[in-house]
């Protein structure tokens, strides 16, 4: 073999590179080649995904970079960067190539690009080979440039820097006229210096059918547009050449491609992967890990004791006492002590600081240890959790504590963290954000100029067809294969095909490097010691490698959570302890009862909106059928609501047994003692090591053994497990026969088992959030509506639910409203945090402005804010919502003044800088008075209008529904609300009927039909079988939302359901097949609301007050009347002072067609509700 690539750029030169790692290794083997290097720009993503491929197969990995040399000291601002490539030899220079990687990265300039300076470089030189880099190296850099004598000059500067014999010239020859001008002067450069020189390509793709696509890829990342299909590239050449190919292109410089080969020889790194590497908990002097370990848990189990007692909790002490010391036990012949002391640290830490910790997540709430150090905060004993479940004494794994936050302070945690064990020995993860296939489409659409309508329409069609396919099969090859449509697409235009094709190359490429959202590592020493390191957007420490490959390089990865849960349920507690008086006990959560019947009601009822875990159709069904009476309903609700439990109908079973509607049974007495909780059903993976346990002698280690092995189905331990425990059983007395069924019962259930551990812990979260929905319902939903203020959809839905509760929702208020809902005298107020556009800058300028006192006008309220920060559009957004309404003025009005308020707080701020002052102020010593002078409105904004606003804002309506206009004809219609409809007692007196078309035989449901008037709130469509497209609309009324399916194959009414109009619908209701007691709902045709109504309205009512009666009113009401003649009779309703109202009936001269573009000109006319239909 006569070459080695040495010179190569994966996918994780982010844009850079098509080159996946699997492909390039995969490659490298089927050319032959004995050793390949990995060279990204600045970085080692690919580092362990690299070493594992490699070793997978029997290739040598070599270890490099494509570092980025700064000409000058990092100190200085402005310098010229420079490629250089270098290569690990050996341990120490793997050691110093990731120290200069995580250099070049954490000191970078804010935003700019990586760089290290040539001294840091020679300084970390050691065991590292040198080569003197692509085009932007200095050496060819300067060549091309013409500056000989300087390209000799850094020539020796780049051998001075490593280690004699270390530092060779490369020469590329990659098809582009610029290598072709320099390869020979760089060849006579090392001659003369006496430098050796080397052959490589610069290596960004794996053959050169995939130029194309690489070109497109440099395009995206650049943002500017690729070559047209039939313009050539520059060069095909930048691939990862066979042996011959490289030997052609070097052609009587073939020693060149052999030096490849020596220097892979030279390169040997070994990386130790698997071996963990615990960092050291701080200890006080004169103490161990060990001996602090066992002495804390101790403590903290007396303190858990005395606890108990003082809510009068009776437990067996001893027993605590005995489980706590096997498992501390346990802990230390294991090494694990300093794992639970740094965990038990920063989560005491985090509860003195009241930050919200979860009750505990994972395994981990199994054990005593961590109930005692308050790791976790669910006792294991009572719910039988076991400590084997999370640590096996006889499979040494690490453990691993999953721990949940209060999302909004998860950061402080992780600064505490940072500032204990020191900044630069703890980090955060990366992970890799890819091309998805939607985004590929249109980014390539973008870069080849594809017109963008072209784009949206394909990239539209493409999204129902990926909603429908698995997680794991959503590219744009998958959505062709099944969408003849879009098949149709690429036939019918070569720039689609050219579009789609080219989507499929980039789709899965390496985009962007993030942070992963919870993971953190905690080094021994400082984190460039174990892995390469890099810097996120705040400056964080972030390591190279991603949560698997970091774990794998020997860091301990600690996940710190965000659960918005934890931060509703501290903001009801707020609010709650808000309310009391002062002498009042506090309300923790920690303490409420876990019986409460109140709380099983509002979730057998099916009212689960904003509790953990429940908040899902499907899961909500179950519990309504469930009807839990016990926390431990709840802990097996978590387990059973998942793929695998609900395939086998295991909740239905375990619902039926629990309401005696069938029996419970027990292949064995023995089981009675693990399976009577859950009435013989196997939910948990700990019910199945309690059954191995039980009935066959098994230690819990051995135990979760066989658990592992039947969950990973390994058939050869599977085996080996079996037979023991058919012998243990036989030896306990249970006939062979039967312990063969229990064993292949345990294996079926076993793959689908959950740690109930974790679900014990997170049952208490839904617990809680269930008893404070039902006891303290004000503040839950204050609390809720806050934690999701950014979710306009669930804001909108929490606040229907709210008001379907019988709860009042304020509206939005300058003078009373804060960021977030708030609780005052029993009603919800509207959080100014939830209004759309209004940023929370300019929130919080308001509130202190408001401090001062209440604001009494638009002018008062602009002249108090600082202008250059709280801005038009924030002033647009809150008379829009309805905010300012309490500043005295109709919205219209203020809005025409916003300019004038602005201007005129901007004179004030001018004349305050310049210290003017007026005659007055300067004898009274107060500011000049300057009345409010509001301009008018061109015209009065119709009701719709201000809808059409609160809506745009808020998200939802405040000030009314656009079905108002037709209450009084609606009356008169045979139309149901949306409500009612979705309530199953609709359905009692239905006849049963079979689908249509359907098999005779065929299972029949209750079905029937009604009519509804709604408004769309959204429509999308999704594939379904034979080509054919289902609609998914949400519907709207005043009673509610709804959920409706269409199936308009003729599209006669696809186009009215896309739109905002109110609709008057005929709805197929029936029995839900999917979920028992729900009720599914059928669009079967849709209709204008206002032409139906038009149909049977017979009166326009207008209301005028006294003062509108003018000639010049009563004129413009004339005509606009009798511009929209129909059959309606027009009745007129006089607000007289002192007389109440007056009724007038127009001649028949005036009747007219009560449509909403008349009812629109009357409020402009009149004023916003002065007209209605009926």
């Amino acid at each position: 073999m006569s070459f080695v690539h040495l010179h190569v750029h994966s996918q994780y030169s982010v844009a850079d590179s098509t080159l996946r790692i699997g492909d390039l290794v995969r490659q490298t083997a089927a050319l032959g080649l004995p050793a390949v290097a990995l060279t990204d720009h600045d970085n080692l993503h690919g580092g362990i995904q690299f070493t594992l491929e490699c070793k997978k197969a029997k290739i040598k990995p070599i270890y490099g970079c494509c570092l980025s040399i700064a000409s000058r000291p990092m100190g200085d601002h402005v310098r010229r960067v420079h490629h250089l490539t270098v290569l690990a030899e050996n341990n120490e220079g793997y050691q110093n190539l990731i120290y200069l990687i995580s250099k070049a990265n954490l000191c970078a300039p804010s935003g700019g690009h990586p760089r290290v300076d040539w001294q840091i470089l020679k300084d970390h030189s050691q065991g590292l080979i040198g080569l003197s880099g692509d085009l932007a190296g200095e050496i060819a850099n300067a060549l091309l440039r013409g500056e000989l004598d300087e390209a000799y000059r850094a020539a020796e500067r780049c051998r001075s820097w490593f280690a004699p014999g270390a530092f060779f010239i490369e020469v590329q020859r990659c098809g582009l006229v610029e290598y072709e001008v320099v390869a020979p002067q760089l060849l006579d450069l090392a001659k003369q210096l006496g430098i050796g020189a080397v052959a490589t390509n610069d290596v960004h793709y794996c053959s050169p059918t995939d130029a194309r696509a690489h070109e497109v890829l440099v395009a995206i990342g650049l943002g500017t547009q690729a070559r047209p299909e039939n313009e050539p590239l520059p060069t095909t050449q930048m691939d990862l050449a066979t042996p011959d190919e490289m030997l052609s292109r070097f052609k009587g410089m073939e020693h060149l491609c052999a030096a490849t080969l020596a220097i892979a020889e030279r390169c040997n790194v070994k990386l130790d992967l698997g071996k963990t590497l615990l960092p050291r908990f701080p200890v006080p002097v004169g103490q161990d890990e060990q001996t602090l370990f066992a002495e804390l848990s101790r403590a903290g189990l007396q303190r858990r004791l005395a606890e108990f007692a003082a809510i009068g909790k009776a437990v067996d002490t001893q027993v605590y006492r005995d489980r706590l010391e096997r498992e501390i036990a346990v802990v230390i012949a294991m090494d694990f002590p300093g794992y639970f002391l740094i965990v038990q640290d920063f989560i005491n830490w985090a509860k003195q600081q009241q930050i919200p910790v979860g009750p505990g997540r994972g395994s981990g709430a199994g054990s005593l240890v961590a109930y005692s150090l308050r790791i976790t905060d669910i006792d294991p004993l009572p719910y039988n959790l076991l400590f084997e479940r999370f640590l096996n004494p006889e499979r040494v794994s690490m453990p691993d504590f999953d721990i949940d936050f209060c999302v909004d302070r998860r950061g402080e945690v992780i600064r505490y963290v940072a500032d204990t064990y020191g900044s630069e020995r703890v980090g955060q993860i990366a992970t890799f954000g890819t091309l998805k296939a939607k985004g590929a489409v249109r980014d390539v659409g973008r870069v080849l100029g594809v017109p963008l309508p072209d784009v949206d329409r394909i990239c539209k069609a493409l999204d129902p067809v990926l909603q429908s396919l698995d997680e794991h099969h959503q590219s744009v090859a998958d959505a062709l294969a099944i969408d003849p449509r879009l098949q149709a697409e690429m036939d019918a235009s070569p720039t689609i095909a050219r579009m789609l094709r080219t989507a499929q190359s980039v789709e899965g490429a390496v985009r962007n490097v993030g942070v992963h959202a919870a993971g953190v590592v905690i080094g021994r020493g400082p984190l460039w010691t174990h892995v390469p390191v890099g810097k996120g957007q705040s400056g964080e420490n972030v390591t190279m490698f991603d949560k698997n490959d970091v774990e794998k390089a020997g860091l301990v990865k600690f996940d710190f959570l965000g659960l918005k849960n934890l931060t509703m349920i501290q903001h009801c507690l707020k609010l709650i302890n808000l309310g009391r008086s002062a002498n009042s006990e506090l309300f923790e959560i920690a303490k409420v009862p876990l019986d409460d019947p109140k709380t099983f009601e509002v979730i057998s009822r099916g009212d689960t909106a904003g509790i953990f875990q429940c908040e899902s159709s499907g899961f909500t069904s179950m519990m309504v059928a469930l009807k839990p009476t016990v926390f431990e309903d709840l802990i097996a609700a978590g387990a059973l609501y998942r793929p695998g439990p609900l395939g086998l109908g295991m909740h239905t079973r375990y619902i039926e047994r629990k309401h005696g509607r069938e029996k419970v049974k027990f292949d064995h007495p023995k089981l009675s003692e693990v399976l009577a909780e859950t009435y013989g059903v196997i939910v948990y993976q700990e019910q199945v090591m309690q059954v191995s346990q039980v009935l066959a002698g098994f230690t819990l280690g051995q135990a979760d053994n066989l658990r592992r092995a039947m969950g990973k189905k390994d058939a050869a331990e599977m085996g080996k497990w079996g037979e023991v425990f058919k012998t243990g059983a036989v030896e306990r007395g249970v006939e062979p026969e039967v312990a063969q069924e229990i064993y292949n019962l345990m294996a079926k259930f076993a793959e689908y088992g959950f740690n109930k551990s974790h679900s014990a812990a997170y049952g208490l979260i839904t617990y809680h959030t269930a008893f404070l929905k039902s006891n303290y319902p004000v503040e839950f939903y204050a609390a809720l509506l806050t934690a999701d203020h950014a979710d306009t959809d669930k804001v909108v839905a929490y606040i229907q639910q709210a008001r379907a509760a019988g709860l009042a929702v304020l509206p939005p208020d300058v003078n009373h409203s804060g960021l977030s809902f708030s609780v005052v005298q029993g009603k919800i107020r509207f959080g100014l945090g939830a209004i759309k556009g209004l940023g929370e800058g300019a929130i919080d300028l308001l509130l202190a402005a408001r401090a001062a006192g209440p604001f009494k006008s638009l002018f008062d309220l602009v002249g108090r804010i600082d202008g250059r920060k709280f801005n038009r559009k924030a002033l647009e957004v809150l008379i829009k919502s309805g905010a300012c309404d309490t500043l005295g003025q109709p919205r219209e009005v203020l809005f025409a003044n916003i300019s004038r308020a602005i201007a005129r707080a901007q004179d004030e701020q001018r004349e305050r800088e310049s210290a003017q002052v007026s005659l007055f102020s300067a004898f009274s010593g107060e500011a000049a008075f300057r009345p409010d002078t509001y301009a008018p409105a061109e015209s009065r904004w119709t009701q719709r209008e201000v809808l059409a606003s609160e809506k745009e804002v808020l998200g939802f309506y405040v000030s009314g529904h656009p079905l108002d206009h037709f209450a009084s004809e609606l009356a008169k219609m045979d139309v149901r609300a949306l409500a009612t409809l979705k309530d199953p007692e609709f359905l009692n007196n239905a006849p049963m009927r079979s689908r249509p078309n359907a098999d005779p035989n065929a299972v029949q449901i209750k079905r029937t039909h009604a009519q509804a008037a709604v408004i769309v709130v959204s429509y999308r469509e999704r594939p379904i079988n034979d080509g054919r497209r289902m609609g998914i609309c949400l519907l709207e009324d005043r009673s509610g939302q709804a959920e409706a399916l269409s199936f308009d194959d003729e599209g006669k009414y696809t186009q009215l359901l896309s739109s905002d109009a109110p609709l008057l619908i005929r709805l197929q209701v029936s029995e839900d097949r999917r979920e028992e007691g729900k009720i599914a709902l059928r669009i079967e045709e849709a209709r204008p609301l206002e032409a139906e109504v038009l149909k049977v309205s017979d009166q326009l009512l207008v209301r005028l007050r006294e003062d509108q009666c003018t000639s010049k009113i009563l004129r413009e009401l004339q005509e606009t009347l009798a511009q929209h003649k129909g059959h309606c009779r027009v009745r007129a309703h006089v607000v007289v002072a002192g007389a109440g109202e007056v009724v007038v009936e127009a001649g028949e001269n005036y009747r007219v067609k009560a449509e909403d573009e008349l009812i629109g000109k009357l409020e402009r006319l009149l004023g916003r509700t002065a007209a209605r239909i009926g």
